[in-house]
């Protein structure tokens, strides 16, 4: 911990529907930093219930995969201490995954809540590989056979590696899976194009809208899967689908120069979108006009944050993300959504603080 003029104490409060965005009537959320802290750029990647998961850079060091427990204020380094970096990407249940970086190849990992429970997930032949979601006991990611990605699947172990590349791609990657549904993208030659299979490569669809550059898939909940399309150049628009290319409906905020919906649970999106520069942490209830600015909770001048993975049980709706400022370490958060007792006409601002270093 940092003392003096290198830290800062930083107030993160609850917003109120009319202070964030027009949203569901009676709804709020707060912002909480992660227990305990840790200096240097730390993201926040991915939530399950109480665990939260990611990465930390200290100094100038590499990422290192750590995880939280929220319920607890604990954090655990998933490491292995051997690996140049480590990332940990998405969790659930029991599970984390994300890659490692040893000897210069990145490799597809696997852990169960300890460094000690790694599990390398590379399959038999590849030059590299990562692991992006989990969801009930399977895991997605890609590939590289000959430095080309392959969309791909486990359940567990190397040697569960199921290829989902689909016949015809030049490229394909799997980013999300729920209940035996992956999402991703593929390139047949002219841009990534969204793509949602069900456990296999032949079972592959196209989610790409017509009349769009490109299009990615990040995350699904089976119901609905959620990403990006390319409108022209490199501006996004944050997407959702519901299985099909022409169930797409545009997410874009108004105003907005660019968004993107990074994961999906239940009824709500989450992701970012960016005003005047600066990207804004936010959640949106399947439409543009649902939209809510999270960042607006972050009281710091000229902060910009993400929020990065959603997780919903029954009242119980909580985001994972990050912030910073330049010349300012990342700093994770955790966006909770307030539900007021049927009495309550009014929800009380609260605060999270916690302590943020400047770079020196």
């Amino acid at each position: 911990m940092f003392t003096g003029k290198h830290q800062r104490f930083v107030a993160l409060a609850s917003c109120t529907l009319a202070a964030c965005a027009s949203f569901v009537s009676a709804q709020s959320w707060n912002v909480n930093g992660l227990a305990p802290y840790l200096d240097g750029d730390v993201f926040a990647h991915g939530i399950d219930g109480n665990m939260v998961v990611g990465s930390r850079r200290a100094g100038f060091g590499s990422p290192k995969a750590v995880m939280w427990n929220t319920a607890t204020g604990t954090a655990t380094l998933l490491g292995p201490w051997w690996a140049s970096t480590s990332v940990a990407a998405d969790a659930s249940g029991s599970q984390q995954v994300g890659y490692l970086e040893h000897n210069g190849v990145s490799r597809a990992s696997l852990w169960s809540g300890s460094e000690s429970s790694w599990v390398d997930l590379s399959p038999a032949g590849a030059n590299g590989s990562f692991a992006s979601g989990v969801s009930n006991g399977e895991q997605v990611g890609r590939a590289l056979f000959n430095s080309v990605s392959h969309a791909g699947k486990w359940s567990g172990t190397a040697a569960s590696w199921t290829s989902l590349h689909p016949s015809g791609a030049t490229s394909s990657y799997a980013s999300g899976v729920h209940n035996g549904q992956q999402v991703g993208a593929a390139n047949y030659g002219s841009g990534d194009r969204a793509t949602m299979w069900t456990g296999s490569a032949a079972s592959a669809v196209s989610l790409h809208p017509a009349g769009y550059a490109s299009s990615r898939a990040w995350a699904t909940s089976v119901a609905h899967q959620v990403g990006s399309v390319v409108v022209s150049g490199s501006t996004s628009h944050a997407a959702m689908w519901s299985g099909s290319a022409s169930s797409f409906v545009d997410l874009h905020p108004a105003a907005a120069q660019l968004s993107e919906v990074l994961d999906v649970d239940g009824d709500y999106q989450v992701g970012y979108a960016r005003f005047d520069g600066l990207d804004r942490a936010g959640v949106w209830m399947g439409s543009s006009q649902s939209w809510v600015d999270l960042g607006a909770l972050i009281t710091f001048e000229g902060a910009y944050s993400q929020a990065t993975g959603i997780s919903v049980a029954g009242d119980s709706v909580r985001v994972s993300g990050w912030w910073a400022v330049p010349g300012w370490d990342v700093q994770p958060v955790v966006f909770e959504l307030v539900v007021p007792t049927p009495a309550s006409v009014a929800v009380l601002l609260g605060a999270g603080v916690f302590a943020v270093r400047r770079r020196r």
